[in-house]
C-alpha cells in the first residue's frame, strides 16, 4: 500500500488565514553584526572531554603494545575483574607544568649525539590528544579485583581513610630525580621523590594492611629495591635507595615521564643536566587535602 502524503494541520490553516510562513533563519555572512555572530557560537569544549576518547582504535580484547605506544600490560587482564589503583592526585598549575616540561627537556637531550636510536622521553602531564593530566602518588600496587570484591574493597578502604584524624591537609616537598623501571624492565619512568612524609607512610600503611586482609599484592612490599637511585656508575652497577627495610619513605614518588628503552649512562647520572631547571622543579610544594584522598577517581580506577 502507497503512502499517501497528507497535508499538515498548520499547512491547511496557513491557507485559511493567509498567514504567511515563518521565515528561514538568516544564514551568517559578512553583513551580519558581530553581536548575532557572538550568540550563534557554541561555547568551548572542555579541556577534560579530549580524554574521554582513545586514539586508537581497540580491536581485539588481548594486549596489544601497538595501542599504547609499545607498553605492555605487567598485570594481566583478567575478564571479569576490574584493574584498580589506590593513588593521590596531583593536578600541577599552568605553571608547573611548564617547570616540569622544562625539565623533561633537559632530561631528554641527555642522550649521546652519534647514538644509533634515540630513546623516546613521554611526559606524562598531557594525554596524546593534549588534555592535561594528573600526576600521582601510589598507595597501591596494580589490583585486579572481581566483580563481587570491588564494592566491599572501596568501602573498607574508605572508611579506614576517614578515620585517620591525622591525615587531613598536608603538603608534599619534591626531591631527586631518579629512572624506574617496572617489574619487568619494559618501561622506565622518570620519577621525582618526594621528602619524607608521615602522612605519607601512615596512609600506605593503612591500605597496605587492607589488601593483605583481603589477599591482594601489597605496594613495596620489598622495601625500596623496586626504586632504583641514579648513579654515575655504569648501568649494572645502579645502586638501591638506602634506609631500613621497612622504612618506606625513600618509596614515595611522582612519575612525570617514561621511556621503552633503558636509561644510558649519562641519562643515569644527569650528568649535563639544567640544574636551574631541577631546583624550580624542586621549589614546588604539592597540597594535599582530604578531598584528594577520599575522591572516588583518587581512591579506585
Amino acid at each position: 500500500m502507497a503512502l499517501v502524503d497528507y497535508a499538515s494541520s498548520s499547512d491547511d490553516e496557513s491557507e485559511v488565514t493567509g498567514t504567511p510562513p515563518v521565515p528561514k533563519r538568516q544564514r551568517i555572512g559578512t553583513n551580519t553584526p558581530t553581536s548575532e555572530i557572538k550568540s550563534n557560537n557554541l561555547p568551548p569544549l572542555p579541556s577534560s572531554f579530549h580524554d574521554l576518547y582513545a586514539t586508537s582504535v581497540r580491536t581485539s580484547t588481548g594486549d596489544n603494545p601497538a595501542l599504547h605506544g609499545g607498553r605492555k600490560r605487567t598485570t594481566p587482564h583478567v575478564a571479569g575483574n576490574w584493574p584498580s589503583h589506590v593513588y593521590l592526585e596531583w593536578y600541577p598549575t599552568s605553571t608547573e607544568v611548564d617547570t616540569i616540561t622544562t625539565l623533561l627537556s633537559s632530561v631528554s637531550s641527555l642522550q649521546a649525539p652519534d647514538s644509533e636510536h634515540l630513546a623516546k622521553l613521554h611526559n606524562s602531564l598531557t594525554s596524546e590528544l593534549g588534555a592535561a593530566l594528573s600526576l600521582h602518588i601510589s598507595l597501591s600496587a596494580s589490583l585486579s579485583l572481581s566483580t563481587a570484591q570491588k564494592d566491599d574493597f572501596l568501602e573498607v578502604l574508605s572508611n579506614a581513610f576517614e578515620n585517620l584524624h591525622r591525615v587531613s591537609s598536608f603538603e608534599v616537598s619534591l626531591g631527586d630525580l631518579l629512572w624506574a623501571p617496572n617489574r619487568d624492565r619494559s618501561r622506565w619512568f622518570l620519577v621525582l621523590k618526594t621528602q619524607k612524609q608521615d602522612e605519607l607512610k601512615l596512609l600506605l600503611d593503612r591500605c597496605n594492611k587492607i589488601c593483605e586482609q583481603q589477599k591482594l599484592p601489597t605496594l613495596y612490599e620489598h622495601g625500596s629495591k623496586g626504586i632504583k637511585a641514579a648513579s654515575a656508575e655504569p648501568l649494572k652497577q645502579l645502586s638501591t635507595l638506602s634506609g631500613p627495610k621497612d622504612d618506606l619513605s625513600d618509596c614515595f614518588h611522582f612519575s612525570i615521564g617514561w621511556q621503552l628503552e633503558e636509561p644510558n649512562d649519562r641519562q643515569l647520572s644527569f650528568k649535563g643536566i639544567d640544574c636551574a631547571s631541577l631546583e624550580a622543579v624542586k621549589n614546588i610544594r604539592v597540597k594535599i587535602d582530604s578531598r584528594s584522598i577520599l575522591g572516588n577517581r583518587s581512591i579506585l580506577s
